[in-house]
C-alpha cells in the first residue's frame, strides 16, 4: 500500500502570474494558502529556467481522514485532487504527473538495471533494498516495514503492507 505520492505540474511563467492573481497571493506565500485549504496536501513551487515547477505532495490517510487506503478509495482520492485542481486552475484540463512510483515496482525495476551506472555502483544483497552509491551521492530504495522489523521498531498500520495487500 502506498500512503503518499509525488506529483509535479509544470507551468509557463504567465500560467503563474495567473494563479498569483486569482488567489490574491505572492508566489512565495501561495503555498501556504493552499495547504491551510487542503488537508493531507502540500505544495511547492519552484523556477527552473524559464518555467514554473509545482510540486504536489499528498498524503492519503490525511487526505481521506483514514488510516486504510484500498485501491477501491481511489474515486474519493480523485475526487479531493480534482477539487484541489479546480480550486487552482478553474474548470481547465491540468493533470498532475506521478513521480514517485510503487514501492514494489520500483524494487523490481532497480534490481533489473545495470550494475554499474556512472560513478555509482549497484548494491542489492539485500531482498528489501537495493542501492546505488558513489563517493559523493546515495540512491536507496527500501521496504520501511522490512526496515522497521530489522531494527525491532514498531510498524505503523499504514506501514504494513500485509494488511493491504492481497
Amino acid at each position: 500500500m502506498i500512503h503518499t505520492a509525488q506529483f509535479y505540474l509544470m507551468l509557463e511563467p504567465s500560467e503563474v502570474s495567473d494563479l498569483c492573481k486569482n488567489m490574491g497571493e505572492d508566489i512565495a506565500l501561495l503555498p501556504n494558502k493552499l495547504d491551510s485549504r487542503f488537508v493531507g496536501i502540500k505544495t511547492a513551487f519552484r523556477k527552473h529556467g524559464h518555467f514554473w515547477w509545482m510540486f504536489v505532495y499528498v498524503d492519503f490517510i490525511d487526505l481521506l481522514g483514514k488510516p486504510q487506503i484500498s485501491e477501491k478509495d481511489m474515486p474519493a482520492v480523485r475526487c479531493k485532487m480534482d477539487e484541489y485542481l479546480t480550486y487552482l486552475f478553474g474548470a481547465s484540463d491540468k493533470e498532475l504527473i506521478l513521480t514517485r512510483p510503487d514501492r514494489k515496482l520500483l524494487l523490481k525495476l532497480y534490481r533489473k538495471t545495470a550494475e554499474k551506472h556512472g560513478f555509482k555502483k549497484k548494491y542489492d544483497q539485500y531482498e528489501s533494498t537495493v542501492y546505488f552509491n558513489s563517493k559523493s551521492c546515495r540512491v536507496v530504495c527500501y521496504d520501511i516495514m522490512e526496515e522497521r522489523l530489522a531494527k525491532g521498531e514498531s510498524v505503523q498500520p499504514y506501514e504494513n503492507r500485509e494488511l493491504h495487500e492481497g
